[in-house]
């Protein structure tokens, strides 16, 4: 999926690239994903973070219009702490499961001291509900590493989690969301339609037309199967 959107792509990245530098990319997924791409996106200098653990996801999106809130964290854990970090983190996977159902998903990926996440949310209502769900698992975490955050979002969403989450992590940085994200999720509404629309083309069985019968001939002739009229033998 990766390399095909790169592929489709391709033209407007080339452009990008001409009037601005990638100053980093961070690609994160299953260990044997990850080494598919190492070759083809070298020349990105990409850094890759296979996932570890158990990761939760109840994709996909609603609707095809991406209005949903990211946070990523970026957690450099302490020396000689990873293993009780991990054990931390497979805390909150356990607390999420019986949490907020506005999570879309969530998961930790690893490389060396470092340990990301990636959460997705339904608004930001679900980034508020799911912290106070992991509240102290995630203290925990934030004793053993020093913690970066990215929230993004649309614009209202932003606002309404901006003080929250930068009371516990008061480096957060906030991105808004530009108009015309998109998911690949199917909009129900018009999937719904579009069965509709497709059923009232499709005749039941009652409106079918009989087929015709064949008409008798005009000039005395009786008509064959098929409707053709067959010829009256000549008088002697």
């Amino acid at each position: 999926g990766a390399l095909a959107h790169l592929e489709e792509v391709k033209e407007q990245l080339d452009q990008v690239t001409k009037i601005c530098e990638i100053t980093s990319l961070e690609i994160l997924g299953p260990a044997v994903e990850l080494k598919k791409l190492e070759e083809p996106l070298k020349s990105l200098n990409a850094v890759y973070y296979p996932t570890y653990g158990e990761n939760l996801s109840s994709l996909p999106l609603e609707g095809p219009v991406d209005t949903h809130v990211t946070l990523q964290a970026k957690f450099t854990v302490k020396e000689g702490k990873m293993e009780e970090f991990k054990k931390c983190s497979a805390d909150c996977i356990a607390a999420t499961r019986k949490g907020t159902k506005l999570i879309k998903y969530y998961g930790f990926h690893s490389r060396d001291n470092i340990v990301r996440s990636r959460k997705g949310y339904e608004n930001a209502d679900g980034v508020l509900a799911h912290i106070g769900d992991i509240g102290e698992p995630l203290g925990k975490m934030i004793e053993l590493s020093e913690l970066e955050v990215q929230i993004h979002g649309t614009k209202e969403d932003i606002e309404k989690a901006r003080e929250p989450v930068s009371k516990i992590v008061p480096q957060a940085t906030f991105w808004v969301l530009r108009e015309g994200a998109v998911t690949c999720a199917v909009d129900k509404k018009t999937e719904k339609k579009e069965k509709e629309a497709k059923k009232d083309e499709e005749p039941a069985a009652k409106d079918v037309a009989p087929k015709a019968q064949p008409e008798e001939a005009k000039e005395g002739g009786e008509a064959k199967e098929g409707g053709e009229p067959e010829e009256e033998e000549a008088a002697d």
